[in-house]
């Protein structure tokens, strides 16, 4: 599979990312609020990584206590947040 599609889904999947920290009870008030309180901002985070991986700008999808990170060359070893 090529490696924009496989980014995508991680992306996408990120949305459920696990957060080791909290419990899984935690988590699942995390993963609700992410789709009704948070999702406005939830939607424009996830159009613009989609969007940019679309572009070829990303490298590598990384998941951080919850949060999608997404890697990229020419951030010149920086990170960005995901969603």
């Amino acid at each position: 599979m090529p490696k924009r599609i496989i980014n995508t889904v991680k992306i996408v999947i990120g949305i459920f990312a696990y957060n080791s920290h909290l419990s899984v009870f935690q988590n699942v008030l995390n993963w609700v609020s992410n789709l009704t309180w948070q999702a406005p901002q939830q939607a424009v985070g996830l159009t613009l990584s989609v969007t940019q991986n679309s572009y070829g700008g990303v490298d590598k999808v990384k998941y951080f206590d919850g949060a999608t990170v997404l890697m990229a060359t020419w951030l010149q070893g920086m990170a960005m947040q995901g969603h």
